[in-house]
């Protein structure tokens, strides 16, 4: 008899990514999922996944590289939010549809967080693209939604991992994906091969590799060309959305993890954001100026402080659900695999996700705990 699960996706940024890949496991040793629940990039992989066009997602994230990345990304400095986020949700919503939730064939919930109640929220009736756009708006970095009379941020503030949403699915197992794991990246031991498309999605180099006056260089041509990217953005987009394909790019046999202070387009994100900071306060000296350009371990730069708060306080949150509601399999994604704003890197995450949950999945079914996948049921 096929045995159901009750799936869980929790919140983390680029690593939901991973998600797909634990899904197609999941799927490819004959489990049934009867019920999803998700929050942030878990309610939107989970929106795809429970509308039956995760294949067309998992193509879109496959085809991004850093420039298209950035094209999505619409900065707003007088909003209560850095990015505003509709053109990343404009794409999102053509490739989705128009559904309702009540409408799918998987039974589905999107966290999100009600900040005039200060409460958490249910979305399990409703538009599907508003109850993931609701569940995935961070706090101070996406532009929270105004809904029914709410306002919405992310879930992640209240439930960054819903399990109890998954409860009442009734099925065999609960299985659960936390993407802020306290453990280690694992090593893929057979990659796919290289093919000809491999450097239209590699990302950039590592700051690193670069002197001072190469970094100064690279952020100057960002700037340039995302001032160009904007004025073209009209005549572009057509052309972006028709370029989703197949693409599938070197896989690593480890996946590196790009800290804040070695990464050129970390360095690039503070800095726009510190000049918009600028226009506002201009009594700062010069010499604070330059101090507010530079990322290193210790100056993360707002955004990245910002969201590191959050990331902290995700992962207590998530253990407390753990403890209340204890899925029978805990699938364990490393919290320092990729940066929150890697999505181009969806090959690699995909691939991992795949092989963690092959591993967790193994253990499980054998009845007992492994690295990466935590019995508890």
């Amino acid at each position: 008899m096929t045995k159901t699960v009750a799936l869980v996706l929790g919140s983390g940024g680029a690593r939901g990514m991973a998600h797909i890949g634990v899904i197609e496991e999941i799927e490819a040793r004959g489990y049934k999922v009867v019920s999803v629940s998700g929050c942030s990039i878990g309610a939107i992989v989970g929106a795809f996944y429970s509308a039956n066009k995760l294949d067309v997602f998992t193509q879109w994230a496959r085809s991004l590289n850093y420039l298209n990345m950035l094209r999505l990304v619409d900065f707003s400095f007088i909003s209560n939010g850095a990015i505003r986020g509709d053109k990343l949700f404009s794409v999102l919503s053509e490739m989705l549809g128009d559904i309702q939730i009540e409408d799918l064939e998987i039974p589905y919930t999107a966290v999100a967080t009600d900040l005039i109640s200060s409460k958490e929220v249910w979305f399990q009736r409703g538009s599907l693209e508003q109850a993931m756009r609701a569940s995935a708006a961070i706090p101070g970095l996406i532009q929270p939604i105004e809904y029914e009379g709410r306002l919405y941020v992310d879930g992640g503030v209240l439930n960054p991992l819903p399990i109890a949403a998954s409860v009442s699915a009734h099925a065999d197992y609960i299985i659960a994906v936390d993407l802020s794991a306290d453990v280690p990246i694992p090593e893929i031991k057979d990659p796919q091969p290289e093919v000809s498309d491999t450097k239209s999605i590699a990302e950039p180099p590592a700051a690193d590799s670069l002197d001072n006056e190469q970094v100064q260089a690279q952020l100057a041509d960002a700037d340039s060309n995302l001032a160009d990217d904007v004025q073209d953005q009209d005549q572009d987009q057509n052309q972006d959305k028709s370029a989703v394909s197949d693409i599938t790019g070197k896989l690593t046999s480890k996946l590196k993890h790009i800290a804040p202070d070695t990464a050129v387009p970390n360095l690039w994100l503070n800095t726009m954001v510190n000049k918009a900071s600028d226009w506002f306060n201009h009594d700062d000296a010069e010499d604070d100026k330059a101090v507010k350009a530079e990322v290193s371990g210790a100056k993360l730069g707002k955004i990245g402080i910002l969201y590191q708060m959050f990331e902290v306080m995700q992962t207590s949150l998530s253990q407390y659900k753990i403890a209340g509601y204890p899925p029978d399999l805990l699938v364990k994604i490393p919290k320092n695999c990729v940066e929150m704003h890697e999505f181009y890197r969806a090959n690699e995450l995909v691939e991992m996700g795949r092989y963690i949950a092959k591993e967790a999945l193994d253990a499980f079914e054998q009845g007992h705990s492994s690295l990466y996948g935590q019995r508890l049921g």
